[in-house]
Order: C-alpha cells, then structure tokens, then sequence
C-alpha cells in the first residue's frame, strides 16, 4: 500500500515508492496498474464496470471509461513533470492568460498573471483577441490559433483594449510563475473598509502571498472581506487550513472544519482537520465570497467549511459541485501521476454530496469587461452590495450562460487553465 506523503492536497499527494527512474512504460502494465489502483482506493470502487484494461490503448481512454457516471467529472492522469511544475514549484507554460467567451461570442482575457510578459505589455482582463498570426479569432479557433504550451511558441495577437483601442503584440508562450493571489485592494466604499483579494490557486507557494495580504488587511483594520474564487479550481488543504486561520484562527481554534471519508476498503484513512490557530485572526463576523462554475475543491472547502463559524454570503453563479477529493498517486510504471476520486469531505455539521454545487446567495454573471477591483464590475459590485447589507441585492439576478470560460483539454489538467 502507498504510504501518504507529507504534503496535503485536496488533490492530496499519496506517493509510492519509486526511488528510481522508471524504465517500464509498457501501455499493458500501466493500465493494469490504473485497473487495480481504481478497485483499491476509488471512491466508487463498487461501481467499477468489470473490464479487460489492456484492450484501451492509452491509460487516459482507460480512465475515461472508469468513471463513475453518475458522480465523478474530475478523475485524471497527468504527466509527472507537468504536475511537479505546477503544484511543487507553482510554474505553468504559456502566455499566462485565461479566457472567456462573452455575450457577444467576444473571446477576452478573464484573467491574467502579473508575472507574465503579457502583463508587463499592458494586457489585462476585459481586453478582447482579434486575431491570432493574421486568423480572426472565435471562440470555438481560439485554442488551436494560439498552439501547444511550449515554451517558445510565439504569436502575434491583436487586441482590443478596455478603452476601445487595437493593441498588437507579439508574444512568446514561457514558464509563467503561478500568483496565487492575482489582485487585491482596500476598497473603501460608503466609510467601510473592504478587503479583497482575487484567489487563483490554493497551491504551496499561496501561502506566503496570502499571509502577506491578510497582513495588510489586519493593518488596514478592515470592516468586510470579499474572497474572489470565481476561477480558483482548488488545490492544497494545508493552503485551506491557512486561510481558515485568518479568518476565524483566534475564537474558533481547535474546532471541527472538515472530514475526509474515504471508501470501506481504507476507513483508516479517514481523518479531520481542525481550524488552526492564529492569533492575528481578522475580527470579522462575514466573509463575502464570489464564485462561479469553475469556483471548485478547496475552494468550496472554504466556503461549505466556514459556514458553521460566521455569516457567509456567495455571490455568483453555482460552484462546479466538486465534494469529493483525490490522491495524486505517482505510478510505478510510468512517468505519469493519478487522480481518483478518494474521498467526500464534509463540515462540521456534516454538510456536503454538493454534487450540484453550492448554491449562491446572489446570483450574477460574471463580468468579463470590466478588470477586478473596477467597483462598476457586476460580481464586485454585488459583493460589496453584500458587505453592506443591501438586502435589495438578493434579487439581482443576470445569470447567462453565455459568458463561459475557454479552456484546453481538460481531461487531462483540469486546474491548469492558463494559455
């Protein structure tokens, strides 16, 4: 049995021994070994279909076909140099940004990393892509006009800025180094101080970023806190337990946050996590938290989690309903990492099967023409609406579907959305 690692993530590491290269990467043995790690640690196991492994021809047709229909939408492989640049050294491929396709069939940058060169020329949320290499740009040629995630795919794009303006650019696709936390500010809006921060990626390297900002917001003696989540997919439970600490580490310590509980082949690995103690916990008693589809994991740890210790407001749209947590499990016959679904986690009251997700408080669209912290943008602005206690807001509703995110396949990476 593999032993678990140190480093918790909802994706949790659950390593296995592998102190050498492997030399072994016959497509028989790897699928056997996903066939049997499946009728081991899955949380379905017993809905598993009865199969012969070795007739798929890759491992991920393998993994498709082991999904639980009813539940699962997140089980995966992934190479291992592509997990080992994410998670431990919070680095991806490409030019950094996300995009989304508007309501116009508009397709524009939902976010963007600060540590980009796209950045560094000026490229922000809101902004939209014409075209791609001379190709006008759609939403269903986007992805293959930008290419690969390699390193140095160079492309000349022509946007248009938030002002109205054409902006050409040529970028090369790098190594982005993952902010974690992409934007935040103390808005001061009707005399109350609003802490917000607009949270990416629940992966390592947050922590010291997060600590940084909960700090200013501590020194800046803050009335609200708004959590923007609507992108974050999730990620580590350590950066989770970090977060509830500042939010409610000083009255709250100690006490139940979630529970993990895995199938009945590994009642051994059931376990709970307890918030822990901070002393310079914010003195708040709501946190606002904005989120969207794509809002998932750790993030609805967060928000399910905090709900029993504090009022808590959703604003956004429904979140991906992602209740269940994975082991990434680093195969011993080939360079490639698994994710089954392991385990379903609950509060402290026993919330959670969300499979539906979490319903919001206030529903609204995203917004993608304005950039975050723009007080005119319809999640902030609602959001802030909340904080303020505007009760007139719960019946704002402008959800369409229409404003949805463009991704790469997310079969086999669903957390690195980045292009």
């Amino acid at each position: 049995m593999r032993h678990l690692s140190a480093l918790l993530l909802l994706l949790v590491i659950f390593s296995c021994k592998k102190d050498e290269e492997n030399t072994n990467s016959n497509p028989n043995s790897v699928n056997e070994e996903i066939y049997s790690l499946f009728n081991d640690i899955y949380l379905w196991y017993d809905q598993l279909p009865q199969l012969d492994p070795n007739v798929y021809s890759s491992p991920y047709e393998l993994v498709d076909a082991l999904r639980y229909e009813q539940f699962d939408r997140w089980s995966f492989l992934l190479p291992r140099e592509e997990f080992q640049q994410y998670f431990v050294s919070g680095e991806s491929v490409g030019h950094g940004f996300v995009l989304s396709r508007d309501e116009s069939d508009n397709v524009r940058v939902a976010l963007i990393y600060p540590s980009t060169n796209a950045y560094a020329k000026g490229v922000r949320r809101g902004w939209i892509l014409n075209q791609v290499n001379g190709t006008e740009v759609t939403p269903q040629n986007v992805v293959g006009l930008l290419g690969s995630n390699e390193q140095g795919i160079n492309n000349d794009i022509v946007f248009t800025n938030n002002e109205g303006n054409q902006v050409e650019l040529n970028l090369v696709k790098q190594v982005v180094e993952i902010n974690p936390v992409v934007y935040s500010e103390v808005l001061t809006v009707e005399n109350v101080k609003i802490g917000y921060f607009v949270f990416q990626d629940f992966i390592g390297t947050a922590i010291p970023e997060m600590d940084s900002i909960f700090n200013v917001f501590k020194q800046e003696n803050i009335n609200g806190l708004i959590i923007d989540l609507r992108y974050n997919g999730g990620g580590s439970v350590d950066v989770a337990l970090e977060m509830a600490g500042w939010l409610t580490g000083n009255e709250d310590a100690g006490k139940n946050l979630v529970n993990f509980r895995h199938n009945d082949k590994h009642k051994e690995l059931d376990t709970s996590y307890s918030v822990p103690f901070n002393s310079q916990a914010l003195d708040i008693n709501q946190v606002v938290f904005i989120g969207t589809d794509r809002t998932a994991s750790a993030s609805e740890l967060m928000i399910n989690g905090m709900d029993p210790f504090m009022e808590v407001e959703l604003v956004g749209t429904p979140t991906e309903g992602k209740s269940v947590g994975m082991y990434s499990i680093l195969l011993e016959t080939d360079d490639l990492v698994a994710f089954p679904v392991s385990f379903r986690y609950t509060n402290s009251e026993g919330d959670g099967d969300f499979y539906e997700g979490l319903q919001p408080d206030v529903l609204i669209n995203d917004d993608v023409t304005h950039d975050f912290g723009d007080l005119n943008e319809d999640m902030l602005n609602a959001a802030v609406d909340a904080v303020l206690g505007d009760v007139a807001v719960t019946k704002k509703s402008t959800y369409a579907e229409k404003n949805r995110l463009i991704e790469p396949n997310r079969r086999i990476s669903d957390f690195m959305r980045a292009f």
